[in-house]
């Protein structure tokens, strides 16, 4: 365990959102209060976690009554939508579905750099011929493929080859246009490590209940919310200094979305219906303008 805490430290410890998705076989651990038993396999896992603030996406049991795939990420804004489906793979004489449950999540890409007129392509695994495929994979003498060498890299290559020449074959491919994702509240890195920090503090806190702990929470918080606050700040001074897009998101916010609320008449009377709203308005300016 302590070589893949290191190995998760690693891919941790980057400037970008990184994912990391894999069968932990970990089964006792309450991802609720993020506890476990005090052991030298739980014990440096949890630790990592509440250190580095990783948040973990899987809450539906994804073997018998255990959690024991996991989504793990060092961004808790670059996952989204986590569940559970039925096992990957089918029952029949010469197959067996798989033992664990499929984990399907949503990754959050950011804004594409691809132009809007251009098309994405990706694999439909929505439409694959699974019988051919695994026909494909039983016809395959893997013990020439897996025999010829001591490397794990090169047992993984070989491996690998086989699988990306079956989803060539059997998994057909579609296109979609990207989406434009520019309204998207997207805070930069380092807010969002702060946001991470404040979530594994308070797991902290909640778990021992210790009056430091939560001074060290009500920091971390107070430190986020002036790093947000600032961002915020700089942002609209941005855009008021520059003269045209300033007035455009001046005007963006003044707007009403879904039309004019509730107004009250010179009577005082509550107007709901849009024809006694514009007489309204059209009655005062008329009085504004040529009184």
């Amino acid at each position: 365990m302590m070589d893949i805490v290191e190995c998760l430290r690693v891919l941790s410890a980057v400037t970008y959102p990184s994912t990391t998705v894999s069968d932990f076989n970990l089964p006792h651990i309450d991802w609720n209060d993020l506890s476990a038993s005090s052991d030298r396999i739980y014990s440096p896992f949890i630790e990592f976690v509440n250190e580095t603030g990783m948040s973990q996406f899987v809450t539906a049991p994804t073997r018998g009554e255990h959690v024991l795939d996991l989504v793990l990420a060092n961004d808790a804004y670059v996952v989204s939508n986590c569940w559970v489906e039925s096992p990957f793979g089918f029952n029949s004489s010469i197959s067996k579905a798989s033992d664990h449950n499929m984990v399907c999540f949503n990754l959050y890409r950011g804004v594409s750099s691809c132009p809007i007129d251009e098309q994405l392509t990706y694999r439909d695994f929505n439409n694959v011929d699974y019988v051919a495929f695994n026909e494909y994979l039983l016809s395959v003498d893997w013990q020439a493929v897996l025999v010829h060498s001591h490397e794990v890299n090169t047992y993984w290559d070989n491996f690998m080859e086989v699988i990306n020449t079956a989803l060539e074959m059997f998994v057909p491919t579609k296109c979609i246009k990207p989406q434009n994702h520019k309204s998207l509240q997207h805070y930069p890195y380092y807010i969002r490590q702060l946001c991470r920090k404040r979530k594994a503090a308070w797991k902290v806190y909640r778990r021992f209940r210790v009056e430091n702990l939560y001074t060290k929470y009500v920091k971390v918080d107070c430190t986020c919310k002036e790093a947000v606050h600032k961002y915020e700040v700089e942002k609209e001074h941005k855009l008021v200094d520059n003269g045209n897009i300033g007035r455009f998101y001046v005007n963006n916010r003044l707007v009403a979305k879904t039309g004019v609320g509730l107004i009250k008449d010179q009577s005082r009377h509550m107007l709901h219906d849009d024809k006694d709203k514009a007489e309204c308005f059209n009655r005062f300016f008329f009085v504004c303008i040529y009184a």
